[in-house]
């Protein structure tokens, strides 16, 4: 992702006697004490255990509906050895945790077999086919993960063909719920369980854990690298569980002896038992890409065997297809983007909309959501794009300006055949012929709700800081960081730039800076800001306003600190002499 320059700067005001005595309560220092305060931690108990983030702090899993009846089903299924089917969504988070689930289960003696959708053959949810399956062969319970809170009819099905069925899905439930033994989605109606933000993945961590009881947890750690990839890749908050089960899980991954991640650590050039590599931003870009790749492209079902075998030398010969798929992914969006700022550009008239919805018939449905989040970044607009086949289209979401996507898809359900979601993505799917009656809709719901202010490229700055008295403690102690828990920013006034300039890769900047008047010169990197390269050569006595972010650079074997540019603001030379 490239810097944001060209943004309104909003610094967060610091509140110095709140921060002070917040400060003095934990023993840290003020500005950590005003980042944990804009992070919502108004007490000291809060703040503690924002930092502290222990395995002890995870809820009971029995608080959430359900989930006593879950695992009463488990139990009976195992000591009767009643063959159990999982079937999960085609996304790295339904990859795992049908990975999870089937290593959890089997550990526990289950009878376990897994099923996993076609995205081109099935769509979204829980498929009929796949419920007459696992009825032929012989199946007495289906476990989903990640979907089946919107398939009704297969739910229905299931019961027809004697399936019991647990579902776990943490996308927003329908008005109507579909019949089931258990339903495990804390954001069900009535359902008191404290945290709502679980991706599927989480939930059947939840699950194994109620399965295996208070005197087995131990037992459940050694997925957390299962966890960790699957709550990473579907951007869902790092806060409250998510953080706990990640900030831990990071520590897992980093340790894994699963041939299949690291099978794919190896095609990716991943480095994950280095110290400090191991983090939500190189997991996003380096390990998820590739695992998606395969429910994109081909077949999700090669992701689940790259998780589940014990032989490295699968896992490698897997790993290699996940990366060429993903590859051809790659080509695939590239061309994509092209075409869908074209057709934007010939819709919409963005100084009115205040979202986009485009369509294609030669687009790949498989690689929409990419896409879309490309057109977010670049527009703030939330984005919905379609591809069209014969008379049917399916669609993805993702947001912007604080639109959420499943209560505006649920607005739009009139005219659609399926939709599911959360807050920031989701996907639906309707008749060809009504594309243009959901683009009208979609855009009068985001004109009802998204403010004029929200429109306005800005970038948010946690507080302004000394280059000199910078270190990564800070940011260390907020890790990890994520969607709801971003990298602090910090900003720094008059940084001088030291000679020279250069540009890096494709279009990177690379420069040393050094506070007018300070100390320490430190190495900053700015993603697709080759431009600044020429103008800060020919500048006298180069100065920049400097927003960045402070990261670990790792290079054989060794750390320093480096600024990861956000926004750059060349000053005027001096007048001379």
């Amino acid at each position: 992702m490239g810097a944001e320059t060209g943004r309104r700067w909003r610094i967060a005001a610091m509140e110095h006697d709140r921060s002070a005595t917040l400060a003095t309560a934990l023993g840290v220092s003020p500005l950590l004490a005003h980042l944990l305060l804009q992070r919502g931690c108004a007490t000291p108990e809060a703040a503690r255990a924002f930092l502290e983030a222990p395995l002890s702090a995870l809820h009971d899993p029995l608080r959430m509906t359900g989930m006593a009846e879950a695992v009463a089903r488990l139990q009976q299924a195992i000591s009767q050895h009643q063959p159990i089917w999982v079937c999960g969504d085609f996304d790295v988070d339904g990859v795992t945790g049908i990975a999870l689930l089937v290593g959890g289960l089997t550990h526990a003696g289950a009878d376990v077999t897994y099923a996993v959708p076609n995205r081109h053959e099935h769509g979204y949810g829980l498929p009929t086919a796949i419920v007459h399956q696992a009825a032929d062969a012989g199946g007495r319970l289906l476990v989903t993960v990640d979907h089946g809170i919107s398939s009704i009819e297969s739910a229905i099905l299931a019961r027809q063909r004697g399936l019991d069925l647990i579902i776990c899905d943490h996308h927003l439930p329908p008005p109507v719920l579909p019949p089931a033994t258990a339903i495990l989605n804390p954001r069900q109606p009535g359902c008191r369980y404290p945290f709502q933000d679980l991706c599927g993945v989480g939930i059947a961590f939840k699950l194994i854990q109620a399965l295996y009881g208070p005197a087995a947890q131990e037992e459940c750690w050694p997925l957390l690298d299962l966890v960790t990839l699957g709550t990473v890749a579907d951007l869902v908050p790092l806060l409250g569980e998510n953080r706990i089960l990640v900030k831990h899980g990071l520590g897992y991954l980093a340790a894994t002896t699963r041939p299949g991640i690291l099978a794919l650590a190896e095609v990716a050039g991943a480095k994950l038992s280095e110290p400090g590599w191991a983090t939500p931003g190189r997991i996003g870009f380096g390990l998820a890409p590739r695992i998606n790749a395969a429910g994109r492209l081909t077949d999700a079902g090669i992701a689940v065997r790259l998780l589940l075998t014990t032989d490295i030398a699968e896992a490698r010969q897997i790993a290699t297809e996940l990366d060429k798929h993903n590859k051809d992914r790659q080509l695939l969006e590239i061309g994509i983007l092209e075409s869908a700022l074209a057709e934007t550009a010939a819709t919409h008239d963005l100084a009115r909309d205040r979202a986009i919805v485009a369509a294609a018939s030669d687009w790949h449905p498989g690689v929409l959501g990419i896409v879309a989040s490309r057109l977010v970044e670049r527009f703030n607009r939330p984005t919905a794009l379609i591809a069209i086949t014969g008379d049917t289209a399916r669609g993805s979401v993702r947001t912007a300006c604080g639109l959420h996507v499943a209560d505006t898809l649920t607005r739009c359900g009139d005219l659609l055949t399926a939709h599911g979601g959360h807050r920031a993505a989701g996907g639906f799917s309707l008749p060809a012929a009504g594309i243009a009656a959901f683009r009208e809709r979609f855009l009068a719901v985001a004109a009802e709700t998204i403010a004029d202010e929200a429109l306005e490229p800005t970038l948010g700055i946690d507080a302004e800081a000394s280059l000199d008295a910078l270190d990564l403690s800070i940011t260390d102690a907020l890790a990890p960081h994520g969607l709801g828990n971003p990298a602090p920013v910090f900003a720094t006034r008059q940084v001088q730039v030291m000679r020279f300039p250069r540009r890096v890769g494709k279009n990177h900047l690379k420069i040393r800076v050094r506070q007018t008047g300070g100390e320490k010169v430190i190495e900053a990197i700015g993603f697709n800001l080759g431009e600044y390269v020429d103008p800060l050569e020919a500048a006298i006595a180069p100065q920049v306003d400097l927003a960045y972010v402070p990261e670990r650079n790792v290079w054989n074997g060794q750390e320093s600190l480096q600024l990861r540019i956000r926004d750059l603001r060349p000053l005027p030379d001096p007048p001379r002499p």
